[in-house]
């Protein structure tokens, strides 16, 4: 006998369900591998990532940012996009292909970092589906310092906070 979870229980569940998937891949995954939480503060707590960008810092989109990727490169930057989490790492996609789960399209940047539990908590996810792909994905607004990089442009997280689509 099959039993769905409420939206609650789900969201702990895929909240646990993630965190224990990205803690098993440890400090010694590549730079472009799920992001993993970070170390201080139980799970439930406030974290400082959790934020809107700081006054004077307005988001761009990928499609600008990757336009000026050789005058942002080492800058702190603030992009407003689509965040999509999978087995193989995290991105921000200029385009989303409405498949379910939901796929990137066209131009993306690598998030390279920690997204703390009460963020990936409010994410949508297919962690209460294994017969899915798994992945989370929501629209962010994340801060941190652009890399234009010879593999691909990528931004290392500093602070995110849950927006709605545009």
């Amino acid at each position: 006998m099959s039993r769905r979870l409420n939206r609650p229980a789900r969201l702990a569940l895929t909240a646990t369900v993630v965190a224990l998937a990205v803690v098993a891949c440890g400090p010694s995954a590549s730079p472009g591998a799920s992001p993993t939480p970070p170390a201080s503060g139980p799970p439930s707590s406030p974290s400082p990532l959790a934020s809107v960008p700081p006054a004077g810092l307005l988001p761009s989109d990928i499609d600008a940012t990757i336009a000026n990727k050789a005058d942002l490169d080492g800058k702190r930057i603030a992009i407003r996009s689509f965040l999509l989490i999978e087995p193989a790492g995290a991105r921000l996609c200029a385009l989303v292909l409405e498949s379910y789960p939901p796929q990137c399209g066209g131009a993306s940047i690598a998030v390279r970092g920690g997204v703390p539990p009460v963020v990936l908590a409010q994410l949508d996810s297919t962690a209460d589906e294994p017969d899915l792909h798994q992945a989370t994905w929501g629209n962010v607004v994340i801060t941190g310092t652009f890399h234009a990089g010879d593999a691909g442009p990528a931004i290392d997280l500093d602070g995110i906070s849950i927006v709605s689509p545009e």
